[in-house]
């Protein structure tokens, strides 16, 4: 488990990450924000732990998005809790919000530390999926662009 605050090198890269996926022309921004974070928020899954048999079972560590198939998860590298018992502990990810939060287990399909990326797979139906930005012509300096995730630590 993670006990110390992720140093400002690593919030830094998050930043980074998240406004490399979720770049969007001004005048998308502009137009309704509102709309893109609730759109959006359906793509957002929480990433931690399950134990049965520790109080509470859920530990939430870190946040990822959906993309692709439903099936695929993005997160920071940095983010990915260490399991410390494998043979009952499971790495997990929280759907929902409130009360009504469905706990999927999920598989590290692949983990790039240089560039602080983690790739989740999770085997049960497919989630809304995070429909990128492909702005064309490339992004100019100083255009707008929205954060999306919830911050953890």
């Amino acid at each position: 488990m993670r006990t110390a605050h992720a140093p400002m090198k690593y919030r830094l890269i998050t930043l980074w990450l998240v406004s490399a996926f979720l770049a969007l022309p001004s005048a998308v921004l502009a137009h309704d924000l509102t709309a893109l974070v609730k759109a959006s928020k359906r793509s957002i899954v929480g990433i931690g732990t399950h134990l049965k048999t520790r109080r509470p079972p859920n530990v939430l560590m870190a946040t990822g998005f959906v993309i692709g198939d439903g099936k695929t998860i993005v997160t920071n590298a940095h983010a990915i809790p260490k399991v410390e018992q494998p043979e009952f502990e499971r790495l997990v990810i929280f759907i929902g919000t409130g009360r009504k939060v469905e706990v999927r287990s999920v598989k590290l399909s692949g983990k790039d530390e240089t560039h602080d990326l983690a790739i989740l797979r999770q085997s049960g139906p497919p989630l809304p999926a995070l429909k990128l930005a492909k702005p064309e012509p490339p992004l100019a300096e100083g255009s707008a662009i929205a954060f999306i995730g919830y911050p953890i630590g």
